[in-house]
């Protein structure tokens, strides 16, 4: 059919835009989330199917890896991954229960480094950014939210299923993007996510009302 064909050729630009853009993390979040629906919809034979699958293909990748690193230094293996996350770690110590304040983790990582500038000094992971900057009781907030959003969309799904995955698509993009280039809660989608769940689910509260008037 025409729809196919015109969805087919969206996809194949988007991806061709993104193989371009070189985003390792996009890649990562992109081939997670297709998974995991292709798991939520599929009978249970391709569903141990696909995680045979995964599981080779997690063994061949960690096998290409480890001939990758050959005796080279983790910060040559990691681009210089390595070192953000050891200097946001010393950040944290520093201040472990309360951070150093929202935005200020590159500039303490900065300075901890002897750095001037904190530019470079971003931990390019969500999860570290939390702790450093707002401590364990951020940390904790964070899970929460996290969980609270999981435990919403599984009340939505049993009003509208199809909503439910899609958001839940989106916002896993955003996760596990945002545990390799830090900027969960700096992206617009992400608030759009919450909004839409919300009203999401204040929809399916106000449903069974309106047909009982």
């Amino acid at each position: 059919p025409a729809e196919w064909a015109s969805i087919a050729v969206l996809i194949a630009v988007l991806f061709a835009g993104l193989f371009y853009s070189y985003s390792q993390s996009s890649f990562v979040a992109l081939f997670v989330v297709t998974f995991a629906i292709t798991l939520l919809g599929a009978s249970r034979r391709l569903r141990i199917a696909l995680v045979a699958c995964a599981l080779v293909a997690t063994l061949a990748a960690a096998a290409v890896a480890a001939d990758a690193v050959n005796g080279r230094s983790a910060r040559d293996v990691t681009s210089g991954r390595s070192r953000l996350v050891s200097i946001t770690i010393d950040v944290f110590e520093v201040n472990p229960a309360v951070g150093v304040g929202v935005g200020s983790q590159p500039r303490a990582s900065g300075e901890a480094a002897g750095r001037r500038t904190g530019r470079r000094s971003a931990s390019h992971t969500t999860p570290l950014t939390v702790l450093a900057e707002l401590g364990l009781i951020g940390f904790i907030l964070y899970l929460w939210l996290l969980g609270a959003c999981a435990w919403a969309l599984w009340l939505l799904a049993k009003q509208d299923r199809i909503f439910a995955v899609g958001l839940a698509a989106v916002l896993l993009v955003l996760v596990v993007h945002s545990l390799l280039y830090a900027g969960f809660f700096e992206d617009p989608l992400t608030w759009g996510v919450f909004a839409l769940l919300a009203a999401g689910i204040a929809r399916a509260r106000e449903a069974p009302r309106l047909l009982a008037h």
